[in-house]
């Protein structure tokens, strides 16, 4: 499973979810998550922020950690 994490709140993921609307086919199988949508889309991404070491750098300078593309629950790619 493949998971991207957004905001539209976040200038950062403009593009991406711009992408997404555009070119749906270029997402397929993928699930874009925005985390301010509802409270669940949050508490699934800080299930991983909370508990991925690839996040302390992120939580450590003040960063949120969005976009980030999260495979399989594992291998974290910022964006």
């Amino acid at each position: 499973m493949i998971e991207i994490y957004v905001s539209s709140l976040c200038p950062d993921c403009t593009e991406i979810i711009k992408n997404y609307k555009e070119n749906p086919e270029d997402f397929e199988n993928i699930d874009l998550i925005d985390i301010t949508k509802s409270m669940a889309n949050l508490k699934r991404f800080f299930s991983y922020r909370d508990h991925k070491i690839e996040f302390k750098e992120k939580i450590e300078s003040g960063q949120v950690g969005i976009p980030v593309k999260i495979i399989d629950g594992k291998e974290i790619t910022f964006m």
